[in-house]
């Protein structure tokens, strides 16, 4: 039940991130809203300025809708009854896939963009202690 919930409250955090992403690039949202504690804020020398770059995208597909679907899916797995939670091992298996991508991207942030992005290592640090937990 602990582990439930916690991969949820984990979930739920990556969630908001990925979603405050979205708004951003849709420019839905500002990136400095008032409400967004100042260490999350994006500015254009950090998070903000990923956004666009080719590191960001999967397939084409930026990082962000990915991280939408994966975080909803950890947390239907999670409260799921008992038949779904079958799915837990594929589900485990697409955690350690996103593991390995947070792992690039990391080294992406670091040594490729020289760019320091506190939100983006808040979501590498939550795929891996999902992972962790679906373990």
């Amino acid at each position: 039940m602990l582990q439930q919930a916690t991969l949820g409250i984990f979930s739920a955090l990556g969630f908001m991130i990925s979603l405050y992403f979205t708004l951003v690039y849709h420019k839905l949202m500002p990136p400095d809203a008032p409400f967004i504690p100042k260490l999350c804020r994006m500015d254009q020398s950090s998070c903000q300025s990923l956004l666009s770059t080719r590191d960001a995208r999967v397939f084409g597909v930026p990082n962000f809708y990915l991280g939408l679907v994966f975080y909803v899916v950890i947390v239907v797995v999670s409260i799921a009854p008992s038949p779904v939670r079958e799915w837990r091992l594929l589900v485990a298996g697409a955690s350690g896939l996103t593991v390995a991508a947070s792992l690039f991207l990391s080294y992406s942030l670091l040594v490729r963009l020289k760019t320091n992005c506190v939100l983006c290592y808040s979501s590498h640090l939550l795929n891996l202690l999902i992972f962790l937990l679906l373990l």
